[in-house]
């Protein structure tokens, strides 16, 4: 029975693709309401697996996949623990609310189906991902995640921009995918297994768990967007932003998280070192970066990439159940705000395609923050929405974001004098954090409408967005406060602070909570007191661009990278056609010439001694013929020429 239910879940997304594909092609209502029941089923199944996993614990099963001989065997099988349930229940529960939000946000565009078959293969790839129970299964459905995150981020592939968005994020990908696979070789070379449960259980040499568990944490970063691998994800922007939703709140880029969290165990304490340096300088480099940014989407990317690295660090300061339980809350209210955000933006796009087209000067950034303002009165629902997510986001009290945050913190506080900078890297991103969210709200929502006469003159309303929108945004809001189940049964499964830490709790909030205090209070002066704001621009313009331009990560993976690779291949491409291919093209002419002379030798030479042989035996013959008259006077007179001849040769002789 439990066989059949993780078919079910693990096919179901894969027939919404199969369907979408090759049985329909147009916007049919039959297919939209299969996508939206099969999303609702799915979370009841993943519900009703999580009653079963409470009553009977873990739930597993395998089998061969194939066998190269008696002691090498590969298997295929599922299992389900506290973190892959939980996990598959908030990728259903998002994953609902998408297509859900979905259905209003894409009833206008023509490859409505082509971006529902996606979503299908995007989500048959994680839920197969969180099933799996050895790394072998586990990396194929991780590269095609891969796949179908390349599929979504380029859904618009007509604009260029998509475009190298998706290859941008895919080729990031391989090369620390390249790693991972090296990890999976390390592993197997050395202990024979790939099972999670087998791996758990046996001696493995230090050398082996050292170097397999850098290569596997490789792998991580850049699925999760780690420092130096993140430059992918501020560009994933560029997709549809519901798949913005997915992919950065619950599912691909959790997926290194959910990885490492599974993987601790394999890592000795170099290398989570390592990890929490990794991830903490990922936390305030994502900080950073986001406070300069006027791209809503932008924001909330920069943003994503700071609380990957907050979890990156828990699990490297060796709480990797805090880590697991924020990247749970941060699905929630990240979710909450990129659907929120496309809410803005949706609406900003009516306004703005109801402008005249004919006059540029009428064309505005649907996305830049600085055209907003005012929104809090204009679309209250919305706005609210973004507001109570962005505040979970912050980690403000009775927030669900407070709580998870508060143990990722207090991990670090309690190892205050072993990881000093670790502690005050993620103290700042913290404070940081602050800052641009609530600078983001206040440009947002407060204050006037930047385009307000523009809208006003040309009688143009903005509006609150259709009912599957907000439904969306508001259970997910609902979500992102404290006080829900949700929030009291992850607490419950799965403990974040041991007593030792505990010790330290009160003491990390109230620094929190003043950290959020001062940040809030600085965002306000600088972007709400405008004089401030210009003081403060014109002293720290150097850094401004700094942090808008993402510490110039892209320009320097531009000259270190991209560059070299397209000369070594421009070079390479050069050597091909003018060296490799001219040799071989010489080669080519200097055989026809060889062939033609050695035909001429073969066919004058040969064939003509040949000939002249046979001609000459011709000849000799045909003389010989002629001389046989039959007459007797003839052969006298031969026999007699030629007796005379021999007298005379031997007449020479002596």
């Amino acid at each position: 029975m439990q066989t059949q239910l993780i078919h079910l879940l693990l096919f179901l997304p894969l027939a919404q693709f199969l369907g979408y594909i090759f049985f329909n092609q147009t916007k049919n209502k039959n297919w939209i309401v299969f996508s939206l029941l099969s999303q609702a089923f799915l979370l009841g199944l993943t519900v009703y697996l999580y009653v079963i996993f409470k009553n009977t614990g873990p739930i597993s099963n395998s089998f061969v996949w194939f066998s190269l001989s008696d002691s090498v065997r590969f298997f295929v099988g599922y299992s389900i623990s506290v973190f892959s349930i939980w996990m598959l229940m908030v990728v259903q529960f998002i994953s609902l609310f998408v297509h859900i939000y979905s259905v209003e946000y894409k009833k206008n565009d023509s490859q409505f189906y082509r971006y529902f078959a996606y979503l299908g293969i995007f989500i048959f790839a994680m839920n197969g991902l969180l099933l799996s129970n050895n790394l072998l299964i586990t990396f194929i459905f991780w590269e095609l995640v891969g796949f179908a995150s390349y599929l979504l981020i380029g859904f618009w592939f007509e604009k260029p921009k998509a475009v190298s968005a998706n290859k941008k994020a895919f080729l990031t990908n391989r090369i620390a995918d390249v790693f991972f696979l090296i990890g999976i070789m390390l592993l197997w070379a050395n202990t024979g297994t790939l099972q999670f449960e087998d791996l758990k259980t046996i001696y493995i040499p230090e050398n082996t768990a050292f170097w397999s568990s850098i290569c596997i944490f490789i792998g991580c970063m850049g699925k999760s967007a780690q420092f130096p691998f993140q430059l992918w994800l501020p560009d994933a922007m560029e997709g549809p932003t519901p798949v913005s939703a997915l992919i950065h709140a619950a599912t691909m880029v959790a997926a290194g998280v959910f990885l490492m969290v599974n993987m601790v165990f394999l890592c000795p304490p170099e290398v989570l070192q390592f990890v929490a340096i990794i991830g903490t300088l990922t936390a305030i480099t994502g900080s950073i970066a986001a406070l300069s940014q006027f791209d809503l989407k932008r924001v909330l990317a920069f943003s994503t990439i700071s609380q990957l690295g907050f979890m990156m660090a828990a699990i490297g300061l060796g709480n990797a159940n805090a880590a697991f339980v924020h990247l749970i809350i941060h699905a929630f209210f990240k979710a909450g705000l990129f659907l929120s955000a496309g809410s803005v933006i949706h609406a900003m796009h009516h306004s703005h395609d109801a402008l005249p087209k004919a006059n540029s000067k009428y064309h505005f950034d649907k996305q830049d923050i600085r055209n907003m303002g005012g929104l809090l009165k204009i679309i209250p629902t919305t706005s609210f929405c973004f507001i109570i997510c962005g505040l979970a986001l912050i980690g403000v009290p009775f927030f669900s974001g407070f709580m998870s945050k508060g143990a990722i913190l207090t991990t670090a506080f309690s190892q205050f004098n072993a990881q000093t900078v670790i502690t005050i890297g993620l103290f700042l991103s913290s404070f940081l954090t602050a800052i641009y969210v609530s600078k983001t709200i206040f440009i947002t929502f407060f204050g006037q409408l930047k385009i307000k006469n523009l809208l006003e003159n040309h009688q143009i309303i903005l509006h609150e967005n259709g009912k599957p929108i907000v439904i969306a945004l508001v259970v997910l809001a609902l979500f992102s406060i404290s006080f829900n189940p949700v929030f009291g049964l992850l607490t419950t499964d799965i403990s974040t602070l041991n007593i030792a830490q505990s010790v330290n709790y009160f003491t990390t909030e109230l620094l929190a909570i003043l950290a959020i205090l001062v940040g809030v209070s600085l965002s306000f002066y600088i972007y709400i007191k405008k004089p401030v704001f210009k003081t403060f621009n014109a002293l720290f313009k150097p850094l401004f661009y700094v942090s808008y331009n993402h510490f110039y990560l892209d320009k320097l993976a531009k000259k270190v990278i991209e560059m070299p690779t397209l000369r070594i291949s421009y070079f390479i491409n050069q050597t091909e056609q003018k060296v490799v291919d001219y040799s071989i093209s010489m080669l080519a002419v200097s055989q026809v010439v060889l062939a033609n002379i050695l035909a001429w030798f073969d066919g004058f030479i040969i064939d003509g001694s040949i000939n002249l042989g046979m001609s000459g035996i011709q000849y000799i013959s045909q003389t010989i013929k002629n001389s046989q008259t039959g007459k007797v006077q003839s052969y006298l007179i031969a026999s007699f020429v030629i007796f005379i001849l021999i007298i005379l040769f031997l007449s020479m002789m002596l």
